[in-house]
């Protein structure tokens, strides 16, 4: 099943209606389907094609459930010229090596610490991406210069300057949760996953 936002359907502000809906008029890169037509034209535009196809290494720790998302990928990305290859690692290496910068797209998992909007888009705050950081939330470096970067920014500052028990503060947070995610869908730097997991692919 595929997922639209990094908020699960059950926290999502309004509930899995109010998830699908807003997936359904304005997730930019198809409801329901893969848009592997237009993945191929872009790939094209760009110069690859049959013989001539880019080479991705998708690092993911060891797990049967990313091994078999893996390869659905992989076997999906073949239809827009791109050769993936799956590198299996303990935990601990795929860790270093994402510190360290040396992996081209990973694997990551996590548990969810309680169930609000903001346990699961403090990952899409920007300044809390930075691979150099002591204990950062996720490890995508998102330029700060970007405009999704910006906006991002701006909204977790709202969401995390309104943390009262009232339901203004809570509308306030929402809206910041629900901008958090479309500025993620332009800076695609937070893939929601393949599936509705608590586990997203990062490229």
């Amino acid at each position: 099943m595929l997922a639209y936002h990094y908020m699960t359907p059950s926290v999502y502000p309004g509930g899995p209606d109010a998830y699908e809906q807003h997936a359904k008029q304005q997730y930019p890169y198809g409801y329901a389907e893969a848009q592997l037509d237009q993945a191929r034209q872009v790939m094209e535009q760009a110069g690859y094609g049959p013989n001539n196809t880019f080479d991705l290494t998708f690092t993911i720790y060891q797990s049967a459930t990313w091994d078999q998302t893996a390869k659905l990928l992989r076997d999906q990305l073949r239809n827009a010229h791109v050769q993936m290859e799956i590198q299996q690692v303990t935990f601990s290496s795929l860790l270093e090596r994402v510190q360290q910068g040396t992996v081209e797209a990973f694997s990551l998992g996590w548990i969810v610490p309680w169930a609000a909007p903001d346990a699961f888009v403090k990952h899409l705050n920007p300044a809390a991406s930075d691979t150099g950081a002591s204990s950062p939330e996720a490890y995508n470096n998102w330029p700060s210069d970007l405009s999704s970067a910006q906006r991002a920014t701006s909204a977790w500052d709202r969401l995390a300057s309104h943390p009262e028990p009232t339901d203004e503060a809570e509308r306030i947070r929402n809206d910041a949760a629900v901008a958090m995610e479309k500025a993620n869908w332009e800076g695609v730097c937070e893939p929601a996953g393949l599936s509705r997991t608590h586990e997203s692919v990062l490229v």
